[in-house]
């Protein structure tokens, strides 16, 4: 709705400012992308299943403090 709204740059904005707190918890190794609209992929390359499953509980309590709805589906291999 904001891209539809006020524009691209606006939308993107929006996107980084919420992917920001999963972002600070990445190493240099790490990626993140996006898929499609406000569809992103994580990948964790040197990490436990522990510690991705703190990092991703440590994050989705940052979104719900700000009200932010994100929907989280992790995999491990």
């Amino acid at each position: 709705m904001v891209r539809d709204r006020f524009g691209r740059p606006s939308g993107n904005a929006l996107l980084r400012s919420i992917l920001q707190p999963l972002v600070s918890r990445l190493w240099r190794m790490d990626c993140v992308g996006r898929l499609e609209g406000t569809q992103f992929s994580v990948l964790l390359t040197s990490t436990t299943e522990a510690k991705a499953l703190r990092a991703k509980e440590e994050t989705q309590r940052e979104m719900e403090q700000t009200n932010t709805k994100v929907f989280f589906d992790m995999g491990y291999c």
